[in-house]
C-alpha cells in the first residue's frame, strides 16, 4: 500500500492529470476489496473445517488443512510428533494395564486354592480347640472377602464385565447375602431383623448381591456387640440400618470417593476404602441409586434406589 500511495505522489508530482490518477485510485481500491474478500474466503473456509476437526478428535490428525506455508508446515510436524507420542503412550499403558489384570487374576484365582485347602485343615482340628478353629474361620472368612473385593475390583474395570439385567426378586439376594454373614452375626451377638420382601426388581442377581453384602459387611464391622442391623423396602428403595457408631457429617459428602476411609477409616486399620466406592459404581451402572444417612452413636441407614415391580 505504501509503495502505491508513493506512487501517485510521484504521478501527481509529473503532472499526471487528477481523473487518470483517481481512475488508478479506483482500480488499486477494487482490486484489494477482491484479493481482501478472496483471502477473507479461504480464512473462512480453514476456519470451519478446523472447527469440524476439533468436534471429531479421534479422526483430527488424517484430516488436517494442507499447509499453505512454512510456518503452518512446522505447526503441522510439531502436531503430527505430539499424536505419534502420545499414541505410543497410550498403546504402552493399555498394553501395561492388560499385563496386570491378567497377573491380579490369575493371581486371585490361584489363592482360592490354598484358602479351599486351609478350610479342610481347619475341619480335622481337634474339638477340644474349637474356640482357635473359630477364630481361624473367620480370619479365612476375612481373607476370602478381600479376594472378593479385589476381584471384583478389577471386574469393574475391565472391558468385558458382564451383566445380566433381568426381573428378580429381591428378597433372594437378600437372603443369599444374609447367609454368608450369618457366622458373623452370630459371633458379634448382632440381632437381625428382616421379614422378607415380596417386591421384583430389575437388576443384576450377582452385582446387587455383592453390594448387599458390601453395605452388610461395613454394617456388622461397625456396630457393636449386642446392636442390630434392619432390612427393609421403604417405597422403591432397599434400605438396610445399623446402630452401629455412625458416619461423621463432615465424612458423608466424600463417602463414596475411592480410597476414601474418613474417621471410622483412621480408627479401624482394616478399611481400606474401597468397598463404598465399588458399591457407588455398581449401582450406578446398574441405574441403581444409592444414600446414607447417618448420626454418630446412634447408626446408619443405607438407600439403594431401584427399579422396582410389585
Amino acid at each position: 500500500m505504501a509503495v502505491m500511495f508513493m506512487s501517485f505522489i510521484v504521478m501527481y508530482l509529473n503532472d499526471v492529470r487528477m481523473e487518470d490518477i483517481g481512475y488508478g485510485i479506483l482500480l488499486v481500491v477494487f482490486l484489494c476489496i477482491v484479493i481482501f474478500m478472496a483471502d477473507y474466503i479461504n480464512y473462512w473456509k480453514k476456519c470451519r473445517e478446523l472447527s469440524y476437526i476439533a468436534k471429531d478428535t479421534k479422526n483430527c490428525i488424517h484430516n488436517l488443512p494442507v499447509a499453505e506455508d512454512v510456518i503452518e508446515q512446522n505447526y503441522t510436524e510439531i502436531i503430527l510428533g505430539l499424536w505419534y507420542e502420545m499414541t505410543n503412550e497410550l498403546s504402552r499403558q493399555v498394553e501395561s494395564k492388560k499385563d496386570m489384570m491378567e497377573y491380579y487374576s490369575v493371581w486371585v484365582h490361584q489363592i482360592k486354592t490354598p484358602i479351599a485347602a486351609m478350610h479342610l485343615l481347619i475341619t480335622d482340628i481337634d474339638g477340644e480347640n474349637l474356640k482357635q478353629t473359630k477364630d481361624l474361620e473367620r480370619q479365612l472368612f476375612d481373607i476370602e472377602e478381600y479376594v472378593e473385593m479385589a476381584l471384583s475390583y478389577m471386574r469393574i474395570n475391565s472391558d468385558t464385565t458382564d451383566y445380566v439385567i433381568i426381573n428378580q426378586p429381591v428378597d433372594d439376594i437378600v437372603r443369599e447375602a444374609i447367609r454368608k454373614y450369618s457366622k458373623t452375626f452370630i459371633h458379634k451377638k448382632i440381632h437381625l431383623k428382616y421379614e422378607g420382601i415380596s417386591n421384583m426388581a430389575v437388576t443384576d442377581k450377582k452385582w446387587l448381591g455383592f453390594v448387599i453384602g458390601q453395605l452388610l459387611s461395613n454394617a456388622l464391622k461397625y456396630t457393636k456387640s449386642g446392636g442390630s442391623i434392619t432390612i427393609y423396602m421403604e417405597n422403591d428403595k432397599l434400605v438396610i440400618e445399623d446402630t452401629g457408631i455412625g458416619i461423621s457429617k463432615e465424612d458423608i459428602p466424600r463417602i463414596f470417593e475411592k480410597g476414601y476411609t474418613g474417621y471410622n477409616g483412621h480408627n479401624n486399620r482394616h478399611s481400606s476404602g474401597i468397598g463404598l466406592y465399588l458399591c457407588k459404581v455398581i449401582l450406578t451402572r446398574l441405574s441403581h441409586t444409592i444414600d446414607i444417612e447417618s448420626e454418630p452413636d446412634v447408626g446408619t441407614k443405607v438407600k439403594i434406589g431401584l427399579v422396582v415391580q410389585d
